[in-house]
Formats: C-alpha cells, structure tokens, sequence
C-alpha cells in the first residue's frame, strides 16, 4: 500500500517524463484521478497509466500510443514485483526530441515509476471483521479512536443496551483497540 501521494520527474533526450502514485481503493477513485490529470496535462503527448486493485481484485496499464509493454506495463511490473496493491501509478511524457528507441523509452519510464515506491510503501496486512458493543456515552470516544488508527468502521447500530459496532481492521491494531476498549 501507498505511504502518500508522490510525484517524479526525469528527463532524457528533451522528453520528459512526470510521474504520480496514489493509493487507491475503487476503480471509481482511479478513473476520477486519471481524468483530474488528463484535464491538468492535456498538452502531454502520452499519459500512461497502471493500477492494482486488491479487493475486488482488479489490474490494469495502458501504454497509450506507446511501443506495446514500454510505458503503463514497466509501472504494472513495478508494482508487481514489489507487492503493491491499491496503487496508481500515472505517468506523463512531454516529447520534443528523436524517437529514444525501445530500450531506452522503457529505462525512462521505470526511472519514473521507481523513485514513486521508494520509501513509500506500508507493507500489506491482512484485514480482519471485528464485533464488539459499548456504551451509547463511548461512541465519540470509540468513533475518534477508530479514525485515529484508520480502523474502517463498516457498520454502527443502536441497541437497546448500547452501540453495537463492526470494524475491519489489521491483526495488529486488533490488540490495541482490545485494550483501548478495556480501558472504557
């Protein structure tokens, strides 16, 4: 997964090549990215693209125009090669000299893609569906807890006795909301 959202640049031969990863979780936030960036480099003679969905699993690159598997498949490689899901990766390329040929075109792009997963990775935990109950009193508390370690709340229920949640959360931060709830 995506730290944050990340930008690149390389130039080689007068073309140059702008780079952007974001982590993503809908095919819908893929698409709205790539037509705010579409719309922004509309000048920019390619706009190259590659993404990894985890659930639903859905993949994706587009090598726009580009020789077949030199631009949005050098980004697809990346990702998979580094386990990377729920990330989009775009790149951009600005032409004004020679044709750089197959090889070096594809060096250029993976010089783009890389720098944007450098140091910029969380490293995939599986999720797990939690159910527990509090006191109507505690739902702010619990509400802030669950923001502030980006635990997903997928439903909350009022109860006769209380507020009734179901969260989905890593196995590790599992441990901390337990103890955050016995401490309530």
């Amino acid at each position: 997964m995506i730290k944050q959202p990340l930008t690149s640049q390389y130039e080689y031969n007068r073309s140059k090549f702008l780079g952007f990863v974001y982590h993503v979780e809908t095919l819908t936030e893929v698409k709205e990215i790539c037509n705010q960036l579409q719309t922004e480099y509309q000048d920019a003679h390619q706009f190259c693209y590659a993404y990894r969905l985890h659930e639903p699993t859905q993949e994706r690159f587009n090598d726009d125009s580009e020789p077949l598997h030199s631009a949005g498949y050098v980004a697809y490689q990346l990702m998979l090669k580094q386990d990377v899901t729920n990330a989009l990766i775009v790149m951009i390329r600005y032409k004004s000299g020679p044709n750089l040929g197959l090889n070096h075109l594809k060096r250029s792009y993976l010089a783009c893609a890389k720098p944007l997963l450098i140091d910029n990775l969380i490293p995939f935990e599986q999720l797990t569906t939690y159910n527990f109950n509090t006191a109507y009193s505690h739902t702010n508390a619990v509400l802030h807890f669950c923001q502030v370690h980006h635990i997903k709340v997928i439903s909350q229920d009022y109860t006769m006795e209380g507020t009734s949640y179901t969260v989905e959360l890593s196995e590790s931060t599992l441990t901390t909301l337990i103890d955050f709830l016995r401490s309530l």
